[in-house]
């Protein structure tokens, strides 16, 4: 499967570090965004949108900076690796260069790259303002010998829509309806550094598309993939590991931390990775679980690496995992290994299932029927007054949602709507989903 559309023509971000090429792509992209921080190597996975120009559609990706040292890091290899395989099946290489430091070793190095691609490639120089900036650069980089050059101002937006003009006449045109632009269902994988959340979303996309390594943190960014499954378009998102709130100074990790949480709140389902090695469920994620819940998202709970711990300390998982069970019985768990591919499989099936539930439609007749007679036969009272429901309302929405009419709204506490949550789950499967449930007043 792969992470970009089948059939849409790739146009790829690619030069050296600190060029502008995340800014450019925020730009250019009207939905993901690449973080943009004031430090190399910022950008390390891939981040790819789909982009609309003048009736032509393409996959635009940001890569990270080329590493062209002869040393380098385990991560900075990787990169190297996932660029190489990105420009492998590229339609169209957009080569930046930064106007205001002017052509370096790197960029020659890098240039030599992209012409030994054979593929079209248009020449940005970054970072130029002004009109006489424009001639300078234009003389100076005029020895790469390209044909194409553009000038541009990514931080002030000069120059973009004739680059999105040149863009679109070099890509070849597809049917549109060809092109799925919005996923139908969100899925963020989140959890703390290295629990393996970006060795989940390479094996359920049989390719790397996100970087693994043994470094914490090496995921910054939300790295989207659409993968089909059973015929329904579902976005996944990698998100960059989230540690305790006190244990975070880096202004970067703070930036990437935020950039998970949003990716969270604008999911349908949160896989939230533990790590069995650790042999319970942390209070960290403890934190995020109850997050999820309260942001009345669907959930599953993976807990990876399984295949590091024995039968004993699987047992001592659960214990403790069982305190929690107010919560943890009402979703998926799925012990998992990504070394092993253990039930790797089984998390997109179970992700299937749960938004189909999700969807199911609760009967008013039945629901209103159940919830009456359990008040009938557990009546609640307050002061000598007994609370009643008049009326039980199903309403459409992301979640399961339910309005509850009642005479006395101000009575209900946690306590009740959890009481409600559960009649409702003992006449429906919804392992794995929220519901939601509205109080309002009503008349006698």
């Amino acid at each position: 499967m792969s992470s970009t559309r089948s059939g849409v023509p790739i146009v790829v971000l690619f030069g050296r570090t600190n060029v502008g090429k995340s800014t450019i792509f925020n730009r250019l992209s009207s939905g993901a965004r690449s973080l943009v921080f004031d430090r190399p190597h910022v950008t390390r996975d891939p981040i790819e949108d789909l982009v609309e120009w003048n009736d032509k559609t393409y996959t635009l990706i940001d890569t990270g900076g080329v590493p062209l040292e002869k040393k380098v890091s385990e991560i900075d290899l990787a990169v190297r690796k996932s660029i190489d395989a990105i420009l492998a099946k590229t339609t169209l290489i957009v080569f930046v260069c930064d106007g205001v430091e002017g052509i370096t070793a790197d960029d020659r190095k890098l240039a030599q790259i992209a012409r030994a691609s054979g593929l079209p490639t248009i020449m940005v120089i970054n970072k130029v303002d002004n009109n006489e900036r424009d001639a300078q650069a234009l003389s100076d980089f005029a020895e790469f010998g390209f044909k194409d050059i553009h000038t541009i101002s990514a931080i002030h937006g000069r120059g973009f829509a004739r680059l999105l003009d040149r863009i679109s006449e070099l890509v070849p045109a597809i049917k549109h309806e060809e092109v799925k632009t919005e996923p139908e269902y969100r899925v963020a994988i989140i959890g703390k550094p290295n629990v393996g959340k970006s060795s989940l979303l390479n094996l359920l996309l049989r390719e790397e598309r996100s970087l693994v390594s043994n470094v914490p943190g090496t995921t910054r960014e939300a790295v989207r993939s659409m993968i089909t499954i059973h015929k329904d378009a579902i976005e996944f998102a990698d998100t960059a590991g989230i540690r305790r709130h006190q244990s975070v100074e880096d202004p970067l990790e703070l930036l990437m931390v935020k950039t998970s949480f949003k990716v969270l709140k604008h999911s349908n389902l949160v896989v939230l990775m533990c790590d069995a090695s650790e042999k319970r469920i942390t209070d960290q994620e403890l934190k995020l679980l109850f997050y999820a819940h309260k942001e009345h998202k669907s959930i599953v709970l993976v807990i990876n690496k399984s295949d590091l711990i024995t039968d004993a300390e699987k047992e001592t998982f659960l214990y403790h995992l069982s305190q929690y069970e107010h919560l943890t019985k009402k979703i998926p768990v799925i012990w998992t290994s990504c070394v092993t591919h253990k039930n790797i499989s089984k998390i997109k099936e179970t992700i299937h299932q749960v938004k189909l539930r999700s969807e199911q439609e609760i009967d008013v007749v039945r629901i209103n029927t159940i919830i009456k007679k359990k008040f009938e036969s557990h009546p609640l009272t307050y002061n000598g007054e007994e609370f009643k429901v008049h009326n039980v309302r199903p309403i459409k929405g992301d979640v399961p949602t339910l309005v509850v009419h009642t005479n006395h709204p101000e009575w209900i506490r946690t306590s009740h709507l959890v009481y409600f949550e559960n009649v409702v789950r003992s006449q429906y499967d919804l392992l794995g989903c929220p519901i939601k449930i509205i109080v309002r007043s009503s008349a006698k």
